[in-house]
């Protein structure tokens, strides 16, 4: 029974990494998250050189000010995020700040689902 989830792992670990260097270079066909949406959705995607650098600028600023100085996971941001959710929580209040960064909303939003919960954030890292 053992090996059986050693191999599942190495077959996940295999998985999540194809897919990963296939997504570098072509845009994923679609995603869980689009199938989902109440709205429908399109698609069309365009290459980062057809978007305006001030828009690349200005998105990065709003949603991961740090994206260039981390390595996927800004620390600092979870950490204070924590804080600041549990001091919210302690006062009735809910949750009321995330500490994502573009890589692992990305990783979200192509390879997970949409949702809440510890198991969820724990896989954006992989």
């Amino acid at each position: 029974m053992g090996w059986w989830i050693g191999r599942a792992i190495v077959w996940f670990l295999a998985i999540s990494v194809g897919l990963t260097i296939l997504y570098r270079f072509v845009p994923p066909p679609v995603t869980l998250t689009m199938l989902l949406d109440p709205n429908g959705f399109e698609k069309d995607w365009e290459p980062l050189s057809r978007i305006d650098r001030d828009m690349v600028a200005a998105v990065i600023a709003g949603e991961d000010g740090k994206f260039c100085t981390h390595n996927g996971f800004d620390r600092a941001a979870i950490e204070q995020a924590m804080e600041r959710n549990a001091a919210t929580r302690a006062k009735g209040g809910g949750r009321i700040r995330g500490g994502s960064t573009i890589s692992q909303q990305a990783a979200k939003n192509v390879f997970l689902w949409q949702g809440t919960g510890w198991t969820r954030y724990l896989r954006k890292g992989f």
